[in-house]
């Protein structure tokens, strides 16, 4: 079997001893045979040999013989040494610290570093500052500042106090140097007993023991960067990092737009209202959403009094103050329900098709499509495509610009009288 590459030699020192079984149908079956480990032993020692890959693990009861080397003279291959792909064995320890740190160190790392240093000085002469004397400290300093009755000193070293909002633990973080982090992550992350764990378990397993300065943030860069979850996990697309959808709506056509977003910050809300709706059809004269943060923003604000926009709000709890929003997100919901087909995660994937449906339908207010209202025109429809030969455009319709241009505007006035 190992000529033909049906089985390969291993290290593990899990591995089982390997039988070749005659079934009663005279066909051969391997299979591993685990009476070594049906042996009474207290406190074994598992090893492994060059020389004993194919015969399997041992285990060595306890006893007053050596038991550095095994039976075969080679030595033994500790549990603690497995390693896992791309680790060397100084990274598999079943410790917390590769060589563990002293107190003695800990208190020079801390007394050494320029955040927490200027804090460990105030804590020993229980002296705390102003706010004016902190402004020249960076933000790290003035973070833990702000955190003082949270900081503790315990045997010379300085932790901050924690505990969870539903009330299951309390502990005591240890402030850590800035030249501890790497150190920190790398064993609370890449080391065996932490498993590469995602951003939020990784997260909640620090904060048991440790905390620093925008430490959430160096938790999700230290696993973006990490090549082994990227290995194991799918490229995400762009668009899965959708949380919402931002819906637009021009009150005098009813045309809507419908863009996904990652994020509902004021920057990205700013951003689509400028790039992907005022460039392209225009500054309005006056803009209406509700008391979201992101559009009551300085930034959203600041953009509103550069292009010389009216920006006005809902009334709180109110939903029948932006009523043709709310009513076009009622229908967009079901249409978006009637396409996922069990996706759960790809309903932003097609909000630029449902839009398009939508402003193909006449509105009951104007009884004209959108398309019209904003375009002068209809659209093409895909159905349209698959009949060669056959003009879906009445001859009415066709003309000169002067035609189009009067086409238009006949429709805009037939659209007011009707609303």
């Amino acid at each position: 079997m190992l000529d033909q590459g049906i089985i390969q030699k291993s290290n593990s020192p899990w591995g089982s001893p390997l039988q070749l079984v005659v079934k009663k149908n005279g066909k051969i079956r391997p299979c591993c045979d685990y009476r070594f480990l049906k042996r009474p032993y207290s406190a074994g020692l598992i090893s492994y040999s060059e020389n004993t890959r194919l015969s399997g693990c041992q285990i060595h009861e306890e006893n007053n013989e050596d038991q550095t080397k095994n039976k075969d003279g080679g030595e033994p291959i500790q549990i603690c040494a497995v390693k896992t792909r791309k680790q060397t064995s100084d990274d598999n320890i079943w410790t917390t610290w590769n060589s563990g740190h002293s107190k003695e160190e800990l208190l020079k790392l801390q007394e050494d570093d320029p955040d927490i240093g200027p804090l460990l000085q105030w804590k020993e002469s229980d002296t705390r500052p102003n706010s004016k004397e902190v402004e020249k400290y960076s933000a790290a300093t003035r973070h833990y500042w702000h955190l003082w009755e949270s900081v503790v000193k315990k045997d010379g070293l300085l932790f901050k106090q924690y505990s969870r909002r539903d009330g299951s633990g309390d502990y005591r973080q240890f402030l850590v140097p800035d030249k501890m982090k790497k150190e920190v992550l790398n064993n609370m992350h890449n080391s065996i007993l932490s498993g590469h764990l995602g951003k939020n378990k990784t997260k909640e397993k620090l904060a048991q023991r440790y905390y620093w300065y925008e430490m959430k943030e160096d938790i999700q860069i230290w696993i973006s960067q990490c090549d082994i979850c990227g290995a194991n996990k799918p490229p995400q697309k762009l668009l899965k990092g959708s949380v919402g959808k931002n819906a637009i709506t021009d009150y005098f056509t009813k045309w809507v737009e419908v863009f996904p977003v990652p994020d509902q910050t004021a920057t990205t809300c700013a951003n689509i209202i400028l790039n992907d709706v005022i460039c392209r059809f225009g500054f309005p004269l006056a803009i209406h959403s509700d008391q979201g943060r992101n559009y009551e923003s300085d930034i959203f604000q600041e953009l509103c009094s550069i292009l010389d926009i009216r920006k006005t709000r809902t009334s709180p709890r109110n939903p029948k103050c932006n009523g043709q929003v709310e009513r076009f997100n009622r229908t967009l919901v079901s249409m978006i329900k009637s396409y996922l087909r069990g996706e759960q995660t790809n309903w932003d994937l097609n909000l630029g098709c449902l839009a398009s449906a939508y402003r193909a339908c006449p509105h009951d207010t104007t009884s004209l499509t959108p398309n019209v209202m904003m375009l002068g025109r209809e659209i093409r429809f895909p159905y349209e495509l698959t009949r060669e030969g056959t003009e879906f455009v009445s001859e009415t319709e066709q003309g000169t610009w002067g035609n189009h241009a009067l086409k238009v505007r006949e429709r805009l006035q037939k659209a007011i009288m009707n609303d």
